[in-house]
Formats: C-alpha cells, sequence, structure tokens
C-alpha cells in the first residue's frame, strides 16, 4: 500500500467514524494503521504486542472495539479458526475494493496455528458453485488437523 493509499483509508475511516458520531481518536488511528502495514491472519493480541513494542498502551478491550468498526467499516474480516482466539484478516485496501477471496486455512487443532493455502483448481470449483436466490460474497474453507511442529512434538513424546 502506498503511503498515498493509506493516507486517503485513514480519511475515509475518518469520515466513517464522523458519519456514526463517534470520536477520532489516536488509540483507533494507530490500530487501523498497524491493520493496514500486517499482512496475512493476525489477531488482538499481536496488534497489542506490535503496539506495545512500539511503547502505545492499549488495552485489548479498545483493539477488540476498534477491530469491530473496521470490519463495519469494510477491510478487514473476522475469522473463527479455532476455540482458542479469533483472527483477522485484510480484504482490501479500502470498503469499495473489498475482495471477494476464496480461501482454505489449515488449522492445527493443538496449537492453533493457522495457514492460508491458496489452491487454483478448488478457487475455480467454489467460484463455480451457485446458490439459488443467494449471492456469495466470500468463500473460506478450514481444513482442521496437526500441523508438522505438533506432530513432530507428539512423535518425540511417544519414543
Amino acid at each position: 500500500m502506498t503511503p498515498e493509499q493509506k493516507n486517503n483509508l485513514i480519511e475515509a475511516f475518518d469520515a466513517f467514524l464522523s458519519k456514526k458520531h463517534l470520536r477520532h481518536t489516536p488509540e483507533r488511528r494507530a490500530v487501523l494503521e498497524k491493520v493496514v502495514e500486517i499482512t496475512g491472519s493476525f489477531s488482538a493480541a499481536d496488534i497489542h504486542d506490535i503496539l506495545q513494542a512500539e511503547n502505545l498502551t492499549l488495552s485489548l478491550a479498545t483493539i477488540y472495539s476498534t477491530f469491530a468498526l473496521i470490519e463495519e467499516f469494510g477491510i478487514i474480516r473476522r475469522q473463527d479458526y479455532s476455540r482458542r482466539k479469533a483472527l483477522y484478516e485484510r480484504t482490501g485496501n479500502s470498503p469499495k475494493t473489498f475482495r471477494a477471496t476464496n480461501q482454505c486455512h489449515l488449522i492445527c487443532t493443538s496449537c492453533g496455528k493457522t495457514r492460508i493455502v491458496t489452491d487454483a483448481d478448488l478457487t475455480r470449483y467454489v467460484a463455480g458453485l451457485i446458490f439459488p436466490r443467494f449471492t456469495t460474497t466470500h468463500t473460506s474453507i478450514n481444513i482442521y488437523g496437526i500441523c508438522p511442529s505438533c506432530n513432530r512434538k507428539n512423535k518425540s513424546k511417544k519414543q
């Protein structure tokens, strides 16, 4: 994302907050900026850790409430991959460019790690599915199992 795109996004988010009669706080802006910079899946704890490393202390409650606004704004999507925590993904660089993504997630039921896998054949297949009177905006396929790291740990425990 270019600096200009980032500034446009922040301005659009500020307009969104104004329309909802909400304040433009430095905390909300800091969370939005980190969300824009991060790639892949992330949690509230991830953003919390990043902000703390930059000496900005925010409560997880503030981050979650800001995530709810950013999700409503249209640039992140919440994914509940496991019982451990909710993860979020960016959906685009602006609410207008909300991408209808088709993704497959490999989710470890032992440690909770999630890996996004892109499969062109699967994407084409899913995109071709038609459901009467239902407009699909995006798909998310979750495959649960044990990751290689946890498999290695389990094997070493058995020996």
